[in-house]
């Protein structure tokens, strides 16, 4: 069972992810944050065609290991999902990859994807993060978009508590809340 928690940047989703990752959950982190402390360049920042490809190539390989190293039978989470790549393709109007297009049809997550709105109050730019919170919030929007149009079915985590989202997401996927 993998499960993706998703939205727009500065939404709470890798707190989220950690405090799964400490109830014992296999969870595996938002790979373009890793790409770029690592010393990927961020295509946002270098508007270099072929480093936004190699940018995008690593980013895709990255979340189909992850897919693939995911344990069967075990509920898994993902800071951000394939389809994610494709909403950010997107955001820097790109055309659509047609190996991300096909790469989001053959790596299926579970259909309920838990999405997270840009929060104002926590919302902070860094190193990996260059996106004003304007820009946050149309990301979310077509993440938002790629994945209905991918076939999923969200679940919005509201403005909340960890605790809270915590509960909404095992209540979801059918665990106690105390899991």
């Amino acid at each position: 069972m993998r499960f993706v928690i998703t939205g727009g940047p500065g939404s709470g989703k890798t707190s989220v992810i950690n405090a799964l990752k400490a109830k014992g959950f296999p969870t595996f982190p938002e790979t373009a944050r890793q790409i770029i402390k690592d010393g990927g360049i961020a295509p946002i920042l270098n508007s270099n065609p072929l480093q936004q490809a190699s940018f995008f190539r690593k980013i895709i390989r990255t979340r189909i290991d992850h897919f693939n190293s995911a344990p069967e039978g075990q509920a898994s989470f993902f800071d951000r999902g394939i389809p994610d790549s494709l909403a950010f393709s997107r955001f820097m109007g790109l055309r659509d990859p047609e190996v991300l297009v096909n790469a989001i049809r053959k790596y299926r997550y579970n259909p309920r994807v838990f999405i997270l709105p840009p929060w104002k109050e926590i919302y902070l730019r860094d190193n990996e993060r260059q996106e004003s919170f304007v820009e946050a919030s149309r990301l979310f929007d077509l993440t938002r978009a790629v994945y209905l149009e991918s076939g999923y079915e969200l679940t919005e985590l509201s403005f909340s508590s960890i605790e809270k989202r915590l509960a909404v997401i095992m209540n979801a996927i059918g665990l106690p809340a105390d899991h």
